[in-house]
């Protein structure tokens, strides 16, 4: 998770302004601007529901969620970065809502353990 989250984060630094004219370009910054807004609500997700499951590390998982929100707002101006992620927050609820608590927080635990980022202690 913190590879992914520095990756994008610098991808956004990398990638030219958003009024740029080359599509693939604007393909790989709406992923990126995804991806920053899934790892807000995976975090948020995460604290919400695995820690009666599992030991957190809430300092990380706060900052992973910090650094990539203010990265969305400046990337896309705060209300847009907001908007993005009530969107995703809801499709993260429905996620968990359709394979149940305890098997997303397992599937959220094995993708940051395999990232590297030890969010999940135990």
């Amino acid at each position: 998770m913190k590879r992914m989250l520095v990756g994008l984060i610098l991808g956004f630094i990398l990638v030219p302004a958003i009024g740029h004219a080359d599509p693939a370009q604007d393909e790989k910054r709406d992923e990126k601007v995804v991806g920053l807004a899934r790892v807000v609500c995976a975090q948020a997700g995460i604290v919400l529901h695995c820690g009666k499951l599992y030991t957190l590390d809430d300092r990380l998982s706060e900052g992973l969620a910090r650094t990539a929100r203010q990265t969305l707002d400046r990337a896309l101006g705060p209300q847009p970065a907001a908007n993005l992620i009530s969107d995703e927050s809801d499709r993260v609820s429905r996620e968990i809502a359709d394979v149940g608590e305890d098997q997303w927080c397992a599937d959220q635990r094995d993708i940051l353990n395999a990232d590297g980022a030890k969010v999940f202690v135990d």
